[in-house]
């Protein structure tokens, strides 16, 4: 799974990988609460992790990888 935060006045996102099996409603709730925040926020996965403000951000896009195929099936 990645997520893209898109920052107020930033020229890209900010790009943040999942290697692990976490559900996708997990990370939307999470990521939920960024914006119901008045301070600031934590976005974890196992690899990478992003703390910053709700008032700089402007969305964020969740990807579901898509499933690795077996070769040969």
């Amino acid at each position: 799974m990645k997520l893209a935060i898109y920052q107020k006045g930033a020229q890209k996102p900010v790009i943040i990988s999942d290697e692990t099996e976490t559900d996708i409603e997990q990370m939307k709730e999470q990521c939920k609460n960024v914006f119901t925040s008045d301070k600031i926020f934590v976005i974890g996965t196992e690899k990478d992790c992003f703390i910053g403000r709700p008032s700089e951000i402007q969305s964020i896009l969740i990807s579901a990888d898509k499933e690795k195929k077996t070769p040969g099936v």
